[in-house]
């Protein structure tokens, strides 16, 4: 009896040792090296051949081990991809890191200063990011919960205006969604909480601001310019006078006419800054930070009108007459 219970001991002890051999292949980090090696999967590469890579590479100890824990797992399919497998990774952590799928490729994008929302998803789409139909849906949602600069906004609005330009890295698979994060959470970066506070102090709400700062950005290009019709803009609306921007009536159009054709001055449209005064109910495109600042910190002065020529230059006037003969001088 007690021979039989020694052997079961032995028996035992060895199985617990053994037990204990593969929980340490298994589980154990393989290195203390902390840098990463990058491994290719190709496609049609089966398990055999990607466990003895991975050990001729010295990433895991055992080629057959690995397939072991391949095996004890499912037998789940390994996508072909490149991956980064730190090389400290025990063999289970290189296995679920293979489960994982491979490395997200990232790619450029870049919004120019004035795009449409509109402009935006026709960009994303030529690039191949998300659809037309994806994004526009996407920017339609409720996003003020999480980001409460939106708070007031109509519901079923575009984001127009609050689509921040700039260059981004996004993952190659990326939703519409993300990318609307990445470039909403920008946007509140760069319309600071001071900034908010100063268009509060002065009266303004930040879709205002927003609201100015998109017209200005299609009306001028320097910052000085940028500033100076900013305070022609808002004298304009404190005095009841319409704004008159081209850019507006672009807007409902869809035209790029540096002046506004008399046709479409007699659109019915609240965009129609000729026909309605004050501004119009939201951003006609999405601005830079030099025109949400030149909405915000405008430079006084005493002119009503202005024009800006083929080549970007701009000419103030300060009444009406002077103005129309600084068109026909210029124009």
């Amino acid at each position: 009896m007690n021979s039989i219970f020694r052997l079961f001991v032995g028996v035992l002890v060895i199985a617990l040792l053994i037990a204990g051999a593969f929980s340490y292949l298994f589980f154990a980090p393989q290195s203390s090296d902390t840098s990463s090696i990058r491994y290719i999967v190709n496609q049609g590469d089966s398990v055999d051949d990607i466990a003895r890579g991975l050990a001729v590479n010295g990433v895991i100890m055992n080629d057959a081990i690995f397939y072991l824990v391949w095996r004890f797992e499912g037998g789940k399919l390994i996508q072909a991809g490149t991956y980064t497998i730190p090389k400290s990774t025990s063999m289970y952590g290189v296995y679920r890191l293979f489960v994982g799928g491979p490395d997200r490729k990232e790619t450029t994008i870049r919004f120019i200063e004035g795009w449409t929302t509109q402009q935006i998803a026709e960009y994303l789409a030529s690039i191949d990011l998300v659809t037309v139909d994806e994004f526009s849906k996407a920017v339609r949602q409720n996003w003020s919960n999480e980001y409460p600069f939106l708070a007031g906004l109509p519901t079923n609005d575009p984001l127009e205006g609050y689509l921040f330009p700039d260059t981004y890295r996004v993952f190659e698979d990326a939703e519409s969604a993300s990318i609307i994060r990445k470039v909403l959470g920008t946007f509140g970066e760069k319309m600071t909480e001071n900034m908010r506070r100063e268009a509060q102090s002065q009266g303004y709400t930040i879709h205002q601001i927003v609201t100015l700062a998109s017209i200005i950005e299609k009306e001028v290009t320097s910052e000085q310019d940028r500033r100076m019709v900013s305070d022609i803009f808002r004298r304009r609306i404190a005095q009841g006078m319409p704004l008159q921007a081209d850019s507006t009536i672009n807007f409902i159009t869809g035209k790029k006419d540096p002046q506004a054709k008399s046709v479409d001055l007699a659109i019915d449209s609240l965009y129609n800054t000729y026909k309605y005064k004050g501004l119009p109910p939201g951003p006609i495109g999405n601005p830079g930070l030099s025109s949400l600042k030149a909405a915000l910190y405008p430079i006084k002065n005493d002119f009503l009108f202005f024009l800006t020529d083929a080549k970007g230059n701009v000419y103030y006037s300060k009444t009406f007459d002077e103005h129309k003969k600084k068109k026909l001088q210029y124009l």
